[in-house]
């Protein structure tokens, strides 16, 4: 990078993580992008730092974090009055007005500038009160916490639905709570339901969840070498051409084509085989969002990353990222974390790792859930730099949407 030409403002570290806002269909809307500046000095502390700040964040979360889709961004009421110290927006923008922001002539006619420049605005843990109606004058969304306000939240609904705005339910944590929103009329949704296990009735599971059970159970068998592995994967012809697929897209770029499952083992390795195996077999489940297997990519390659920064050899790497991406198998396939793990041969570091959060894997994994969730009150007491924490996170959420588009 060539040298700056005068002395600047110095771009402040930032940490960065990002939640995925849902439709009723589950199909991505976009991302709140969730930061923290500097070592744990507040976002507001000083103006000038804001507004770098601002623009870091919203240039890092275009490139690296949100290639498609609405990006959300919490600005404080300083940032909001002074619209002319922001980039134009191009319409992908939302920003948030948070529910402590004082509610006067100023801040309503920044907001209105800031439409004007091509933002949207949404009103963030709205409740229902005299003071703030004046903001859904401007507003082109309003996010409602589920748990929070003094009216009932089916009464709020019908008030904000008769103003003809967009709604999103905030902190949806099951998906009980997601189909009750979806029956209240909330368009949207945020929160954490998706990484959970649905309760499912009968007790009989899809054919298609049974059958990859019995896969990942053979793909984990220790006695399995690579003959036997490549025999496993063969059985299915959906994966067998699945499989060769992507390890002909661009993500791998050989020199040549891989024309055969052996042939891959070969040049992947035995561990390489098998998670890419076991990967591309929980996104052929039914029923089950796109951004599922996006944030399982995100994490068992965070969590990779993580092991090796704490002194993991390969092997222990590769483990790392099977403990991540097997951290939302309870959510693929709607059964208990317990259940599974009872039921697949997995490596006993794993399993361990999964269930108590111990051993290098269990801390590694337990470091990018704080980063994930961006509670940065934690994220200080991790062993690791959580600036080291958020590259590894920023590098594998670029790396996981290229994944997507290749193996969709």
């Amino acid at each position: 990078m060539p040298a700056a030409a005068k002395t600047t403002t110095p771009m402040p570290s930032f940490l960065l993580a990002r939640q995925p806002i849902l439709d009723r269909n589950l199909r991505l809307f976009g991302y709140e992008l969730l930061y923290r500046v500097g070592d744990g000095e507040p976002f507001d502390a000083d103006q000038a730092t804001s507004r770098v700040l601002l623009e870091g964040v919203l240039h890092a979360g275009r490139d690296a974090l949100v290639h498609h889709g609405m990006i959300f961004v919490n600005l404080t009421r300083n940032l909001l009055l002074q619209p002319e110290l922001l980039p134009r927006g191009d319409g992908r923008v939302v920003l948030e007005v948070l529910e402590d922001v004082e509610v006067d002539d100023r801040l309503l006619e920044a907001l209105q500038e800031l439409k004007r420049r091509g933002y949207r605005i949404a009103l963030d843990d709205f409740v229902w009160e005299e003071e703030r109606l004046e903001l859904l004058e401007v507003a082109d969304l309003v996010k409602v916490e589920l748990r929070a306000g003094p009216l009932p939240l089916e009464e709020v609904v019908r008030r904000l639905s008769a103003r003809r705005l967009m709604l999103l339910a905030e902190k949806v944590e099951t998906f009980s709570e997601l189909e009750e929103c979806k029956a209240l009329g909330f368009q949207l949704f945020q929160g954490y339901f998706l990484e959970r296990p649905r309760v499912v009735t009968g007790g009989r599971q899809p054919a298609s969840r049974l059958s990859v059970m019995r896969l990942l159970a053979a793909l984990q068998d220790p006695e399995a070498d690579v003959e036997k592995q490549v025999a496993v994967i063969r059985q299915d012809i959906n994966l067998s051409y699945r499989l060769l697929r992507y390890i002909n897209s661009a993500q791998f770029a050989f020199n040549r084509e891989i024309r055969s499952l052996h042939e891959a083992a070969v040049i992947l390795g035995r561990r390489n085989l098998r998670n890419w195996a076991m990967l591309l077999a929980l996104a052929s489940i039914e029923g089950k969002p796109d951004v599922l297997i996006t944030s399982a990519l995100i994490r068992a390659r965070t969590v990779e990353g993580v092991v090796t920064l704490l002194g993991g050899d390969r092997a222990e790497a590769e483990m790392g990222f099977l403990a991540g991406l097997f951290s939302l198998l309870d959510a693929f396939l709607d059964r208990p974390m317990e259940k599974l793990l009872e039921e697949l041969p997995v490596d006993r570091a794993i399993a361990v790792a999964l269930l108590h959060g111990e051993g290098s894997i269990g801390a590694a994994l337990e470091m990018v859930r704080i980063h994930e969730r961006a509670a940065w009150e934690e994220v200080d007491t991790c062993e690791l730099d959580p600036g080291e924490v958020s590259r590894l996170y920023l590098e594998a959420a670029a790396w996981a949407d290229a994944i997507q588009k290749e193996i969709a």
